[in-house]
């Protein structure tokens, strides 16, 4: 799981929370701050960072590893 938040985002502590929570049971998650705020550069980051983990991450075929 990977999760983001704007440094200006009001929900970055939560996201924060919830990320350290899930670390805590030994779940695998990347945490990352973004300059800006919750919608900031959200197509570039959608480009760049959610659509090349999700094609690294999830799989639609039988032949799957």
């Amino acid at each position: 799981m990977a999760m983001d938040g704007g440094n200006q985002d009001d929900l970055r502590s939560d996201a924060q929370k919830l990320h350290q929570i899930l670390d805590n049971y030994g779940i695998q998650t990347s945490f990352e701050i973004y300059h800006g705020t919750h919608t900031s550069t959200v197509a570039d980051r959608f480009q760049n960072q959610v659509i090349p983990f999700f094609s690294a991450n999830l799989c639609a075929t039988s032949s799957c590893r």
